[in-house]
């Protein structure tokens, strides 16, 4: 029939009448050379036209230049015991071509990839953030916006639906004293300081963000940084105002526009945060897996520092994202007021624990607060939760000793699964923690999510397979990354329930 149509339309048309195009065909323009370039650079995972040389020395430096490479910046990170050369590749040399090169010309020292890290914006609520004083406005369905007032004290500053994530970690406002002094620190966008639930607290900024790139906007780090720092008199208080605040700016505008990092600028600001003694360190922010990044959290984390960081946003059936997805970090992931997993987060067997993260009140830049959803609001959670043991838990300072001092609400599945690790972590009785529910090992090792608990003798054996999936060895060795990736790698039983 439609063969018929076309025919009976072609023999009415006039002799000299010309087929007119669809409207929609004229507008197409062919994308220019330009403009797919910088897409097909957003989708790559690292920073295209350039690659990192760890130590290259004077030799190294001449023989790149001589190969066409073009020196960009030289950096000495103290922690890698070295220095930094971030190289332009030569023109015409795709970048891991590059890379390639470089392993075979300069045999020693490194050369990586300078890779890509991102927040997420996309999971913020509501779209346009409110003024203090004016109700923030949820989708219809899920409306639960109340008024919001300045506290007047500790006991007013959180009610109702803008402080649920309190109640959900059982959390008591004398816990607030017990992190006085411990040193935390945040990396992420920028920090407005101007806004009045920072004022008087002590937060200390290091700007990170290179030359040639503008800053991103600085509402991701405000509003994860009032989760933990904002002042108790203020209606977006934080669980921990009497720490100290190491905030690490390292987030540009990319070439679309959006917030973006990457391995070098990434390095430097775990170099300062180690300069400055930090003791907890909150990244609510995702990347690919980096050797770089992965051999200084290594190093950092046998000097006692505590990492926490968000597992992403980017769905049930994402792959593993990183630093989460290292044995060395914390793996938070978030769930909502009724401790129902959110629907974006990254699942896997890299998952340790859930916490708040779902419609989060925070503060935005210029003196605005407003709902945000997201595991990059989990994890600040539980790096209060860990600054309230941390001084008086002295000689059990590793990740998984005061991890075990946590008490932990199982949820989902019988013990460890995908979705909630081990489940939602809450606040401990005191400054002091909790008795060890299970032996610190546990911690390091991914159990199956039908077995709730194992003998101390199984749980340190060196990297026993359960299901096909490797497990993580004991807290005490440097661990490898093979316990962790390998198992986040088969992603056949972290499916949406």
């Amino acid at each position: 029939m439609e063969f018929l149509r076309r025919k009976l339309k072609l023999r009415s048309r006039k002799p000299n009448e010309k087929k007119q195009e669809p409207r929609a065909q004229k507008r197409t323009k062919k994308p220019s050379i330009r403009s797919v370039g910088r897409r097909d650079a957003a989708k790559t995972s690292f920073r295209t036209g350039e690659v990192l040389a760890i130590n290259p020395g004077v030799k190294g430096r001449l023989a790149a230049q001589k190969l066409g490479f073009r020196i960009l910046s030289s950096t000495e990170i103290p922690g890698l015991r070295g220095r930094v050369v971030r190289l332009k590749t030569p023109p015409g040399v795709d970048t891991r071509s590059a890379r390639e090169l470089l392993r075979r010309e300069i045999p020693t020292g490194g050369i990586e990839l300078n890779k890509k890290y991102r927040v997420y914006h996309a999971a913020k609520e509501p779209k346009a953030p409110v003024k203090p004083g004016k109700a923030a406005k949820l989708p219809p369905s899920r409306d639960r916006s109340r008024s919001v007032r300045r506290a007047r004290s500790a006991d007013y500053a959180c009610e109702a639906d803008h402080c649920f994530s309190r109640s959900v970690l059982r959390w008591k406002s004398e816990l607030e004293s017990c992190s006085g002094g411990v040193r935390i620190g945040i990396i992420d966008t920028n920090v407005d300081l101007a806004h009045r639930t920072f004022q008087g607290q002590r937060i200390k900024v290091g700007n990170f963000i290179p030359t040639d790139r503008g800053a991103s906007s600085d509402s991701h780090g405000t509003a994860v940084a009032s989760i933990l720092a904002g002042s108790r008199n203020s209606s977006t208080p934080g669980l921990v105002p009497s720490a100290e605040f190491f905030a690490a700016n390292i987030f540009y505008t990319d070439e679309n526009g959006e917030p973006a990092t990457d391995t070098l600028t990434l390095l430097k600001a775990l170099d300062w945060l180690d300069a400055w003694d930090v003791q907890l360190v909150n990244m609510s922010f995702v990347g690919p897996e980096d050797q770089l990044i992965h051999d200084a959290l290594q190093r950092m984390s046998l000097k006692h520092m505590i990492f926490v960081a968000a597992t992403g946003n980017e769905g049930p059936a994402a792959p593993p994202r990183y630093p989460a997805a290292y044995p060395e970090v914390v793996a938070v992931t978030a769930v909502n007021s009724q401790l129902r997993n959110y629907r974006l987060a990254n699942r896997g067997p890299f998952v340790d624990v859930a916490a708040p993260g779902v419609n989060i009140w925070t503060a935005l830049p210029d003196n605005r607060e407003g709902y945000h959803s997201g595991t990059s609001f989990a994890a600040p959670h539980v790096t209060a939760l860990l600054a309230t043991i941390y001084k008086d838990r002295a000689k059990e300072r590793t990740r998984d000793q005061l991890m075990s001092h946590l008490p932990v609400r199982d949820l989902g599945p019988e013990g460890r699964d995908p979705i909630y690790g081990r489940g939602l972590v809450v606040a401990p009785p005191d400054c002091h923690g909790s008795e060890p529910l299970t032996d610190p090992i546990a911690w390091a090792t991914k159990s199956s999510p039908n077995k709730r608990t194992a003998s101390p003798a199984a749980l340190g054996s060196a990297l026993s397979l359960s299901s096909g999936r490797q497990r993580r060895r004991a807290p005490e060795s440097v661990l490898s990354l093979d316990g962790k990736h390998r198992a986040s790698t088969n992603r056949g039983r972290s499916r949406r329930r």
